[in-house]
């Protein structure tokens, strides 16, 4: 069920044209547009110039051409002053002849701007460019899939976050593509009205040019294969650094225990709420505690702009707590799979770069990923293994839910090991242990896989495997002290509580009724 959406204000975001040709009319001389899709841009930014593009000498350079002309007017440019690859493949050399050359209102794309603007004599072009160009009411245009502006320009260049196609302008691409897919091929029957709906969710998040590669891709002689469009989305997902999409089969049966928190996760994705998409951040407490040691502040304008997103697009976020093991990333898998949503790993810390900005960038990169995927409704999950370096702006954020998952109960491992002797098609010979007080499920699945792998019995098998409760003993119970009465249980309904008296390997009684 969708969320009701009837009361809230109306809100237009501006397209790119009408951005681009509003910058046009009040002669803003220098333009980047973030975009996925250079060659859609060009195109849009030159329809945007209405009856006016006939009369707009139109420019594109890049390093292998040089300036090349986009129009006819562009030519006479071009050709009046010998443009040619040889001499205008130099960005700087080009930069100086358009300040040289330039006629009144032109127009010129500069290609992968991100690979050049760090250059000084580059970034110096750039600015030459700018009172000139306002006086004739000229534009540079600088495309790349994001920018980080230097210092001695970025006050100068209006940045534009060219959007990624709507639902109605992917609908419109896919329908061209199999209307001339019917025209050509008489065996080729087009997917049901009702699946195409569920074809244009997959390709939500694409670039247009994107869309199109995937679809056509995806066709078979006889139709639209919905599993190959799905698998070239994917791709393109994890295209974007940080960013993984979880392609396993795992179920809520597949899991033994943890009632409440399938409870809870499951009546969140299917609620009101409308979520599309899964976003997974493992490691939540590492995440924040480098952002305390990082004195570059690198790690803290990381988690910053990711905290933005989900306060300004008002995302909702679960914390899972608890010891390795405990079946927080398995649960999120199963929840993806158990409602059909797609489960992203998100791996904030793969977003670092070398380069002042790049981090940020690659976070607001994945981020506009996410978001394009999701359509705005993505339902966060971060894990941690600790609770005592969580900062208050993380709890904030995730806040909708925080359970915490503690070492299983007696019948929880019994549900543990049942699954994992099925899946693993142990013999009733082998099947000779019953897991002991404070092993995980994890463990259990390794006890498993081990007798298996090496055609033992189970007994034997566990005797390779020292579990957490005993070689990590103090950070356990000091884990499940710190967050009795404060988190939710995973396992029954109700607040956590912890025995003070029990010990890591023998977990007692930890729930009390709300």
């Amino acid at each position: 069920m969708k969320k009701d959406t009837s009361t809230a204000p109306a809100t237009t975001t501006p397209t790119l044209a009408e951005t681009f040709r509003k910058a046009r009319s009040r002669a803003v001389p220098l333009i980047a547009i973030e975009t996925a899709d250079p060659a859609e841009t060009v195109k849009i930014c030159m329809d945007a110039l209405n009856g006016k593009a006939a009369k707009t000498a139109a420019l594109r350079w890049d390093i292998c051409n040089g300036l090349a002309s986009l129009n006819e007017q562009g030519r006479v440019w071009s050709e009046e002053n010998s443009f040619d690859a040889m001499t205008t493949a130099n960005p700087v050399e080009a930069l100086q002849k358009l300040a040289a050359t330039t006629p009144q209102l032109g127009l010129v794309f500069f290609s992968n701007a991100h690979r050049f603007t760090t250059n000084e004599a580059v970034c110096q072009g750039i600015w030459n460019l700018r009172d000139k160009y306002a006086g004739l009411g000229a534009t540079l245009v600088l495309m790349a899939p994001s920018l980080i502006l230097p210092p001695e320009i970025a006050r100068d260049v209006v940045v534009i976050e060219e959007p990624l196609p709507t639902r109605a302008e992917l609908t419109a691409t896919l329908d061209s593509i199999l209307d001339d897919t019917t025209a050509s091929n008489p065996d080729f029957t087009p997917p049901p009205a009702d699946d195409k709906p569920g074809h244009v969710d997959t390709l939500t998040g694409l670039s247009t040019f994107e869309a199109k590669q995937a679809v056509a891709l995806s066709l078979t002689k006889t139709g639209l294969d919905g599993r190959q469009l799905w698998s070239r989305k994917v791709k393109q997902i994890e295209q974007c650094k940080g960013l993984t999409v979880y392609r396993g089969n795992e179920r809520f049966a597949d899991i033994g225990g943890l009632a409440n928190a399938k409870r809870i996760t499951g009546a969140t994705i299917a609620g009101k709420l409308d979520v599309t998409c899964i976003v997974f951040i493992d490691e939540l407490d590492k995440v924040f505690a480098a952002a305390n040691s990082d004195t570059s502040g690198t790690t803290q304008d990381q988690n910053k702009a990711m905290l933005s997103y989900m306060q300004d697009n008002k995302r909702p976020g679960i914390l899972f707590l608890g010891p390795p093991g405990t079946g927080k990333t398995a649960l999120t898998k199963a929840a993806g799979n158990e409602h059909n949503k797609p489960v992203i790993f998100f791996d904030v810390s793969a977003c670092k770069g070398s380069l002042v900005g790049q981090s940020e960038q690659a976070i607001r990169d994945a981020l506009k990923i996410i978001h394009a995927v999701s359509d705005g409704r993505a339902l966060f999950i971060g894990a941690c293994n600790r609770s005592d370096n969580l900062p208050p702006e993380l709890r904030r954020r995730f806040n909708f839910a925080s359970i915490f998952f503690d070492l299983p109960d007696a019948d929880e491992r019994t549900a543990a090991l049942r699954v994992w002797t099925a899946k693993h098609k142990l013999t009733a010979d082998q099947c000779n242990w019953t897991p002991p007080e404070g092993w995980t499920g994890a463990e259990i699945e390794n006890a498993c896989l081990k007798s298996w792998a090496m055609d033992c019995t189970l007994d034997d098998a566990a005797k390779t495997i020292v579990p957490i409760a005993l070689s990590a003993r103090d950070s356990v119970d000091s884990l499940r002290k710190a967050s009795s009465g404060k988190y939710i249980s995973a396992s029954a309904p109700g607040i956590y509580t912890f025995n003070q008296n029990s010990a890591s390997t023998a977990p007692s009684a930890r729930n009390i009724k709300l």
